[in-house]
């Protein structure tokens, strides 16, 4: 199963505009969310049988999953997004070309804002499954609180 992995660019890290007073929260919540990233994927892998990731060049979410990768020797599709060329819409676009090239049987969301809601749309659109993780707000698809991967 070819599994589409997308979330918030600030999931899984600290902002740099973080002040002093607030880096310990922040880093402890950080490290719970990369902590959170590895869970999911290993039981992606356990219990729907990913056998790729597929994802952008982004940071956060994607960031943390492609860590994940790289120390499991896990095979990860990585599509680039091209920023000096489309600008704005190079994120929009390379949504479209994940789906569309990578054909994913499944996508993994974790929180993020319209970008993350950008790639639910678009594969909710194309019928492929969505899964939400730890998601607050409820979008189109299935939401699930990890538990039901």
């Amino acid at each position: 199963m070819r599994i589409l992995v997308c979330g918030g660019r600030n999931y899984g890290r600290v902002k740099g505009n973080t002040s002093k007073a607030d880096r310990p929260a922040a880093e402890a919540l950080a490290a719970q969310q990369r902590e959170r990233v590895e869970q999911v994927l290993a039981a992606a892998v356990e219990r729907l049988g990913m056998r790729e990731i597929i994802a952008d060049n982004g940071t956060g979410a994607v960031a943390c999953a492609q860590a994940w990768s790289d120390r499991k020797g896990f095979p990860m599709g990585l599509y680039e997004m091209d920023t000096a060329r489309y600008g704005k819409t190079a994120e929009p676009l390379n949504h479209d070309r994940m789906i569309r090239e990578g054909k994913p049987d499944a996508v993994i969301v974790f929180p993020g804002k319209w970008e993350t809601e950008d790639v639910i749309e678009k594969a909710t659109a194309a019928g492929i499954r969505v899964i939400e993780i730890d998601r607050k707000l409820q979008s189109k698809g299935s939401h699930l609180d990890g538990r039901g991967l």
